[in-house]
């Protein structure tokens, strides 16, 4: 409902105080979480596919998640989250396996990387053509209770190799009126 937030002050956060009222706030919240229950379905089928990377010389701090690509232990992830890794491992049906990076297409920041384990869960890819613009996507944690993050297609597909490396997040600068 656009006409939901009219009259919020958006200003610098000193004038913006609290810019929800408590009706406001429950429906922003019940929208919220009718949106995370939608997809729920979605990310408790991609979890068993979904793998938790680690260093094995510092356990306690998870790297990224991997995708399962084939029975065979090969899994796919981001290339920069793992690329300081000494000991890269993999957690398979409880256990940490030893990984190893075989492949890094660096363009596009994936790693593929093989562990030594045999019938792992992987995805099915889709003999559809690619999510549509405007088509809500769900990034999924091994556990899958919940969606990790929930994201909207916002570009069709293209050939990066063509038109240069694309960018996604946020840039920030600021200027005499401040942050940009």
């Amino acid at each position: 409902n656009p006409d939901a937030l009219r009259g919020l002050r958006l200003g610098g956060t000193a004038e913006m105080g609290s810019p929800f009222d408590k009706n406001l706030e429950k429906k922003l919240n019940d929208h919220f979480n009718d949106l995370l229950e939608g997809h729920k379905p979605g990310a408790l089928g991609a979890a068993p596919a979904t793998f938790l990377l680690r260093d094995g010389k510092k356990p306690a701090e998870p790297l990224a998640f991997a995708t399962g690509v084939n029975a065979d232990g090969w899994i796919l992830t981001k290339a920069s989250e793992i690329s300081g890794s000494a000991a890269l491992q993999c957690q398979i049906k409880g256990a940490w396996l030893d990984a190893k990076v075989v492949r890094v297409w660096a363009d596009h920041d994936i790693a593929l990387v093989k562990v030594g384990a045999k019938d792992i869960p992987f995805v099915k890819w889709s003999e559809k053509n690619a999510p549509a613009i405007g088509s809500f996507i769900t990034a999924v944690a091994p556990e899958g209770r919940d969606p990790v993050a929930i994201g909207v297609v916002s570009v069709a597909i293209r050939n990066e190799q063509s038109k240069g490396r694309g960018f996604l997040g946020v840039s920030l600068t600021t200027d005499d009126k401040g942050l940009k």
